[in-house]
């Protein structure tokens, strides 16, 4: 069911964004998705819906080291879904596992959720550049 669940999440947003379009999913128009495209790489810090740290990296198609308060590890390919860029992380077998769902809103804002284990409920957050990752 873990498994299950992030996929579940996507294809409800997919779902939503062909029948009724971005607005009624709670997303930005199509102005705002067409410029997702030009996602900015870096860093990426911000908050969740209980005031938790939200961080993760951009960069080369991939999102990684996605972070809840110093915790976890997790990476996924970034890809279109719809005109929206964005991810949607399966959880691994082991328990306690994080997987996360982002969108692209504008080229420096990410939207999305994360869950964690066997918890059906998506937490969700926002995060925005922060600066370019150095080598």
């Amino acid at each position: 069911m873990r498994k299950l669940l992030p996929l579940l999440l996507a294809t409800v947003v997919v779902g939503l964004l062909a029948t009724t379009g971005p607005a009624a999913a709670g997303l930005p128009g199509p102005d705002a998705a067409q410029r997702t495209s030009d996602a900015v790489a870096g860093h990426y810090s911000g908050r969740d819906a209980h005031d938790n740290h939200i961080r993760f990296d951009f960069e080369h198609g991939r999102m990684k080291h996605f972070r809840i308060n110093h915790e976890g590890n997790g990476h996924a390919h970034v890809g279109h879904f719809g005109k929206l860029l964005g991810w949607s992380m399966n959880c691994d077998d082991e328990p306690g596992e994080f997987c996360s769902h982002g969108f692209w809103m504008t080229s420096h804002q990410v939207r999305g959720g994360w869950t964690q284990g066997d918890n059906p409920h998506s937490t969700h957050f926002t995060a925005h550049w922060i600066g370019e990752i150095s080598e």
